[in-house]
């Protein structure tokens, strides 16, 4: 069993360094092997020097010529990925990298081909009271045109079969890449299987991207994805 996990980076120099360390030090069962894909969105900051002082055999570098954004880095992660299965992890410690191997074991025991890790289960802070319900908004609209039901629709940690992902055409570039990869999930008839999380939100003055717009942009994709325009 090989696992590959998809780092995408976009000026994250404050905590860059340790996001890796950490991820690197998780321990899985002998029969997994791991392969680390660090792409680099364009970034402006310290980044990508981090990045080049990061060595291993199983660690793979790509960096994208301009910021496009994170669906982007992800999409290019997912065409350089030779694992059974694909997570994405973020760079910004919002996320226990600890928890990575909770989700592919739920996934090879209960052969399930995409299991999210949710947040609103396990133990969280939350930015705002408006992130929050943003995400609930836009996660209920999914599961009404779906008729699904998940819990947390935008979680970092996604653990999707790759065979799966190879035959997504994948469009979005932004933060809507999540919702983009979730619907076509969804639309192939597949049920995400949903096990708790923990996590520590982080705030604008610490880096947090996400905006209002963003949220406007999930909806747009879910619906594009359902009426079969994306």
């Amino acid at each position: 069993m090989r696992l590959s996990i998809i780092v995408p980076v976009y000026n994250e120099e404050d905590t860059l360094e340790d996001a890796i360390t950490k991820l690197r030090s998780v321990k899985f069962d002998d029969s997994i092997k791991t392969e680390y894909i660090i792409v680099d969105d364009g970034s402006i900051d310290s980044s990508p020097e981090i990045i080049d002082r990061i060595h291993g055999d199983n660690v793979y570098k790509l960096r994208l010529s301009k910021n496009s954004g994170k669906g982007s880095a992800v999409r290019a992660g997912i065409e350089h990925a030779t694992g059974d299965f694909v997570i994405i992890y973020d760079a910004d410690l919002e996320y226990d990298a600890s928890e990575i191997p909770t989700l592919l074991n739920a996934a090879v025991e209960g052969g399930f081909d995409a299991v999210l890790g949710a947040r609103v289960f396990g133990s969280h802070s939350a930015h705002s009271f408006w992130y929050v319900l943003g995400n609930r908004i836009t996660t209920l609209f999914v599961n009404i045109i779906f008729n699904s039901y998940l819990s947390d629709i935008h979680t970092c940690y996604k653990l999707v079969n790759k065979d799966i992902l190879d035959n997504i055409n994948f469009k979005c570039n932004g933060f809507n890449f999540d919702t983009e990869l979730v619907c076509n999930i969804l639309k192939l008839g597949i049920r995400p299987y949903e096990i708790p999380i923990s996590y520590k939100a982080r705030s604008k003055l610490q880096g947090k991207k996400l905006t209002w717009l963003d949220g406007i942009y999930s909806l747009t994709t879910a619906l594009g994805v359902r009426i079969g325009i994306l």
